[in-house]
């Protein structure tokens, strides 16, 4: 009879006990010569809340958290009135209606976005960049600061016409530490026209409401 050890192949048997074992489970030793077929366990998934995983320590434990980003609206602000740079490469600093304070942010009548807590946050922005008059191409450029020193990339629009109006919308989810101040400015490059802006617009219709030149919508990311 051959020695087991030389088995190979379709002359070898499954593991004892694999025929009664459920789908997924494994055999584990109990370190006394026998063992058991089980399902996979992690430490404290028994106890674990839902929507949460396990996050390893670095030191052979794990803790388990959440992984479930929650968004929490904190503000939303508009300004209805014409902003326009007074001269070409004059920066403009944009304002968001009049001064505003949640426990998160305080937005100043001039514009300034201060941060109060230290979190992350989204900051959504509407822009309507508009002409009313003049000749030639108007060209705008918009940027952001943190703290006076400028943030990512600008961005420009040129107006070709008068009454041209470019919608403009974006998106900056960012890490705020409490006491970071966010400005945007706005300008009109000496490369066009000495013209345009951003301009609200109040439809026609009662009860629409209007649209502002500027709006600012902060929320806050949490996982939770």
């Amino acid at each position: 009879m051959a020695e087991h050890s030389t088995l190979t192949g379709a002359s070898l048997h499954e593991p004892k006990g694999a025929a009664a074992a459920s789908s997924g489970e494994v055999y584990t030793a109990d370190g006394v010569g026998s063992g058991a077929w089980s399902e996979v366990t992690i430490a404290g998934q028994s106890a674990a809340l839902v929507d949460t995983i396990p996050k390893s320590d670095g030191a052979g434990s794990v803790t388990w958290v959440s992984n479930k980003v929650e968004v929490d609206s904190i503000l939303v602000r508009d300004d209805n009135t014409t902003q326009n740079p007074s001269a070409v490469d004059t920066p403009l600093q944009v304002t968001f209606g009049p001064a505003h304070s949640t426990t998160e942010f305080d937005i100043s009548a001039a514009g300034a976005i201060t941060c109060n807590v230290t979190g992350s946050y989204e900051l959504k922005f509407n822009y309507r960049f508009a002409r009313t008059s003049g000749t030639g191409t108007a060209i705008l450029v918009l940027r952001y600061l943190i703290n006076g020193t400028a943030a990512g990339a600008p961005i420009t629009c040129e107006l070709t016409g008068a009454g041209d109006v470019i919608p403009y919308s974006a998106s900056v989810p960012t890490a705020l530490t409490a006491g970071a101040i966010l400005t945007v400015e706005i300008l009109r490059d000496s490369s066009g026209n000495n013209d345009g802006g951003l301009a609200p617009f109040t439809p026609t219709l009662a009860g629409w409401g209007a649209v502002g030149s500027a709006q600012v919508t902060i929320d806050k990311m949490r996982v939770g």
